[in-house]
């Protein structure tokens, strides 16, 4: 705990409302410019920022109506023990809506109608996959060699090893299209981006405002589109 010298505010250690749950003061700039210039003050004339402040994330969300995307921004400025600074600036653009989102022309029907054909084809994949196997099982069964099933699988056809990597592939970029889905749900919660919010320099538990949602979308996003970009090159 610490009390700032000039407002005699309590900043509270937290760890729920901190980036990744690190642990740390946490306090809103608010959502302007100026508004953010004064609670820079505030914190300078309080003495938050010490020699004994070993990192300062600011991290914050901002909309694009132009192009229908949201983009989380993240600075990071961590003191190294050699005394060095180091420094990061990280910023992940991401749609709320993964079928309509960031592109206009796009009917979001048509979207979802392929993820779920993509999802089907991919579940008949790993059922055709599964019959091979077990066909293959009872095959070395039949040779007296249950034990050698999986040698045997992919010695007698070299492909497996292609389809078992595209699976798991597959697998793993619908599982991260559930997570994004799961996570735009739970940044719906924020009241950042309605009119009910006002700017105050009250401290109070209730007025943290967490952008962890928000943190987790674009990772989960970001993810997203790497692993859909390697199973699509290695489908090629």
């Amino acid at each position: 705990e610490h009390e700032g010298g000039a407002s005699k505010f309590r900043y509270q250690y937290s760890k729920p409302y901190s980036h990744r749950k690190l642990g740390g003061y946490v306090v809103g700039l608010g959502a302007t410019p100026a508004e953010a210039r004064e609670v820079l003050l505030l914190l300078e004339r309080d003495k938050v920022f010490s020699r004994n402040t070993a990192s300062v994330v600011i991290d914050w969300v901002v909309y694009n109506g132009h192009v229908d995307l949201f983009s989380y921004n993240k600075v990071t400025f961590s003191l190294l023990p050699t005394g060095a600074l180091h420094k990061r600036i990280d910023t992940q653009p991401f749609p709320m809506n993964l079928y309509g989102g960031g592109n206009h022309s796009t009917d979001l029907n048509i979207n979802l109608v392929l993820m779920i054909i993509y999802v089907l084809l991919a579940i008949f994949f790993v059922d055709r996959f599964r019959h091979y196997f077990l066909l293959q099982c009872k095959l070395s069964t039949e040779k007296l060699r249950r034990m050698s099933t999986l040698v045997d699988f992919f010695k007698g056809d070299p492909w497996n090893y292609a389809d078992v990597v595209s699976m798991c592939l597959n697998l793993n970029v619908i599982v991260l299209w559930l997570m994004f889905s799961f996570y735009a749900d739970e940044a719906f919660s924020l009241d950042s981006f309605t009119t009910s919010y006002e700017f105050s320099t009250a401290v109070a538990p209730t007025s943290v405002q967490k952008l962890d949602e928000f943190a987790n979308l674009a990772e989960n996003f970001g993810s997203f589109t790497m692993w859909s970009s390697l199973n699509t090159f290695f489908m090629a």
